[in-house]
């Protein structure tokens, strides 16, 4: 049996706004009030599907970058002497790393939220307690997958757009998939990147969810 049209609906939605909107508030104030090292600067900004207004009903996560502005890495091998002298002269060593900036974060956000409600892994995230797991198919890759999915796909109805792009997911070849910026490939080994495999058994649940349906 299918899944109605109307639950197809109500799942388009958009969802969590107001307790979106508290969460990454709380975090920013956190991390303004935390007396942080001088000189390490830094930007704070959302990401994701609540910073591009395309969260749903039920999807409660949000995601944010701290972004350290105060240095940054380089390679200065393809200079010339010269050009290495001027960027020597122009610029200072840093007296502080990524990992420093890493770990001064978290004691930001343990002292602010407490130690056992700040989790580490490829992000950092608020532990919230509480088919398709959640980790087989990440928010935003379901978004760059969407975004390079054919204009056509996307029919008059719900029920027709989604056996339309699940049947494209689970059938054609997806490797060589870009991500909305243009600049990085969607699917491929580093943890910041989906694998194709992965995609293929979301395609497959969503299939087994549709055909399930009751």
């Amino acid at each position: 049996m299918a899944i109605p049209e109307s639950q197809l609906s109500t799942w388009s939605h958009h969802g969590a706004q107001d307790s979106s909107k508290r969460t990454h508030e709380a975090i920013r104030r956190v991390l303004d009030a935390h007396q942080w090292p001088t000189g390490m600067t830094r930007n704070f900004y959302l990401k994701g599907s609540y910073r591009n207004d395309t969260n749903i009903r039920g999807d409660s996560d949000v995601d944010v970058v701290l972004e350290l502005t105060s240095s940054f890495d380089h390679d200065a091998s393809t200079l010339s002497k010269y050009e290495q002298g001027v960027l020597n002269s122009s610029f200072q060593p840093a007296t502080y790393s990524w990992n420093d900036f890493r770990r001064e974060t978290l004691k930001a956000l343990e002292g602010g939220f407490g130690k056992g409600m700040v989790a580490q892994g490829n992000k950092n995230r608020l532990q919230s307690t509480g088919g398709i797991r959640s980790d087989l198919a990440p928010s935003d890759f379901v978004e760059c997958l969407l975004f390079n999915a054919p204009d056509w796909m996307f029919q008059t109805s719900f029920q027709e757009t989604y056996c339309s792009i699940v049947n494209w997911v689970g059938q054609s070849g997806i490797d060589e998939l870009a991500c909305q910026n243009g600049q990085q490939w969607l699917f491929g080994p580093p943890p910041e990147q989906w694998s194709v495999a992965d995609a293929k058994a979301f395609a497959n649940q969503l299939a087994h969810l549709w055909n399930d349906w009751e």
